[in-house]
């Protein structure tokens, strides 16, 4: 019998990380220049507080839904974010494989976020169709069937959660 829960770490490859911080460095110095260029001028204070506003609501929501981990409970697997975790009923999922990073190397984003903090939203590709990714790498996918059709890419940094949650289905 498993434990009643497990964590699994999800943890940012060094593309995520080079990416947020370029992006994080980027807001910075728009900002640092635009305030700059503005003292020099009688041009209003308004566009640099909406560049402001912009910027920190963009790395803010990026920020609280990107991927904390995954957790195996007894009824379902949890994809953790700071706002609104991910529940996925083990009686909704047909069935889970590891996906080899060649087959996910030509993935398009269709809508979603692509590298400021994670790799999460929708994608699509040749071999496996539309996808939902809660992903934080570009390894280590785990490709989640749902009995409805849907699909789902997690990527912990353990690749055992395949096993283990393929034992939990049947259960």
């Amino acid at each position: 019998m498993p434990s009643e829960s497990q964590y699994y770490q999800a943890s940012f490859d060094r593309l995520v990380k080079g990416i947020t911080a370029f992006i994080t460095l980027l807001f910075g110095l728009i900002l640092f220049l635009q305030r700059n260029s503005y003292r020099l001028g009688d041009i209003p204070d308004w566009p640099l507080a909406l560049s402001g506003i912009f910027f920190i609501s963009l790395l803010a929501v990026t920020w609280l839904m990107h991927i904390r981990g995954y957790s195996l409970l007894r009824d379902s697997l949890i994809i953790h974010r700071p706002i609104g975790n991910v529940v996925i009923k083990y009686q909704d999922i047909e069935s889970v494989q590891s996906a080899k990073v060649e087959e996910m190397r030509w993935t398009l984003r269709t809508f979603g976020n692509g590298g400021l903090f994670g790799i999460y939203g929708k994608f699509w590709n040749n071999k496996y169709g539309h996808m939902s990714w809660y992903a934080t790498k570009r390894s280590n996918f785990i490709l989640i069937n749902m009995r409805n059709g849907k699909k789902v890419v997690i990527t912990p940094d353990d690749m055992a959660l395949v096993e283990e949650l393929s034992s939990r289905l049947t259960m």
